[in-house]
């Protein structure tokens, strides 16, 4: 469910702007193109691991109170792996964004392709000769960091991952014309 935040975000930053009609007044002033996708990657990055350091705090003090023996580390670890996988899933929406024009498709094309890597790594688990399939989702990548402590390999490859669908959008987006 976290993944929808930057999701969220992403798909309105430029195909959502675009729509309202607020992105050729922005992009009227000297603002390059790309320190509008940078700002906005750094915003729901930070926005989002507010929320997850709210949650994790949130989470343990249930912890506390219910006498599950949750750890704050072990909270927050898990709020760090849930905050690559999200940005990760969050950056396809961004490229969709930088592609598209109207905010409703590129949101519905966004979730799409996040339900469709969950369905991957379902997939991968339960139909024998498949198994290769789960390296598609980033899902996969997120591993069970209240159990196995964070999988810092998969939280690289999803902060890379995240990187490349950034530079993806902001070439994207460099060369897309906007309409008024």
């Amino acid at each position: 469910m976290v993944a929808f935040i930057p999701i969220l975000a992403f798909t309105s930053a430029i195909a959502g702007a675009e729509e309202r009609g607020a992105l050729d007044v922005l992009l009227g002033t000297p603002l390059p193109r790309t320190h509008l996708v940078l700002a906005s990657v750094v915003a729901v990055a930070v926005n989002l691991a507010i929320v997850l350091i709210g949650l994790a705090i949130g989470t343990w003090l249930i912890s506390l109170i219910v006498g599950t023996g949750l750890g704050l580390a072990d909270s927050l670890a898990a709020s760090l792996a849930a905050w690559s996988t999200a940005l990760a899933l969050g950056s396809v929406g961004l490229v969709i964004s930088a592609m598209g024009r109207q905010r409703g498709r590129v949101l519905g094309a966004s979730v799409g392709v996040m339900f469709a890597m969950y369905a991957l790594t379902v997939v991968s688990r339960l139909v024998e000769g498949l198994g290769w399939l789960k390296w598609l989702s980033a899902f996969e990548y997120y591993g069970n960091a209240i159990e196995d402590d964070v999988s810092w390999g998969g939280a690289a490859i999803l902060l890379a991952a995240t990187a490349l669908m950034v530079t993806l959008a902001v070439r994207l987006f460099e060369r897309r014309d906007i309409y008024a």
